[in-house]
């Protein structure tokens, strides 16, 4: 309803079905449910979380943007897959079909969430791809502009310390920060090293399997 506000044809919107492969060159894309966290009444009530019905046409009052579905994204590539939940909710299992090397996970509000959200969220999140290294997203200002010297959401939404604790440590494995700004190198878990022989034994080939009785040779035929 947003594009079809915006003017954009018919040809070039697609609604997303669920768990459906979408390929972009090497890119594979699956969006998956998921929720959103919550928040205050007063601000759920503000920013709306229902269905848009009917096209949106720009410039519009705030409560007219309708969150409608939240989805995760899993990217997959051939040097390594991630996992983008885009706010810090979920659904129960959708996540349970895939893998994913790192989860980009949002932390603004986890830290105002209860105990039993947050090990639900990251049981249902990092946990469920078995990402080996975590990133908080989403977490910065979004009431500035984004510079350099990122400056964290207002106590009022967020408190840092503690969302940035919920994630780390419930999570047994790499929790890094990025900087605005700068190049980040995927770098899935290298495959398992094969067991080193012992010293001065060589490899052997399985020895063939003997003729069956009364067989013969067909050299000798």
């Amino acid at each position: 309803m947003v594009a079809r506000g915006s003017g954009l044809e018919e040809k070039r919107i697609t609604t997303v079905q669920t768990h459906h492969p979408y390929r972009f060159g090497d890119f594979t894309l699956y969006f998956v449910p998921a929720g959103h966290v919550p928040l205050p009444g007063i601000i759920e009530n503000w920013t709306g979380k229902g269905e848009i019905t009917e096209p949106v046409t720009p410039p519009s009052l705030l409560g007219a943007w309708e969150e409608g579905q939240s989805y995760g994204l899993v990217v997959e590539h051939p040097a390594g897959t991630i996992l983008i939940q885009g706010s810090a909710g979920m659904q129960p299992g959708e996540l349970d079909r895939y893998q994913a090397d790192y989860a980009l996970l949002a932390s603004a509000s986890l830290g105002k969430q209860s105990e039993a959200y947050q090990q639900a969220f990251m049981d249902e999140t990092a946990s469920a791809v078995g990402a080996h290294t975590v990133i908080p997203v989403h977490w910065d200002d979004f009431f500035r502009k984004l510079e350099p010297d990122v400056r964290p959401l207002p106590w009022m939404l967020d408190n840092l310390d503690a969302s940035f604790h919920a994630l780390a440590d419930r999570h047994h494995g790499d929790f890094v920060v990025l900087k605005p700004f700068r190049p980040f190198t995927l770098t899935p878990p290298a495959a398992p090293a094969t067991a080193p022989l012992p010293q001065g034994q060589s490899p052997v080939s399985p020895a063939p399997a003997a003729p069956p009785p009364g067989a013969s040779d067909g050299a000798n035929n």
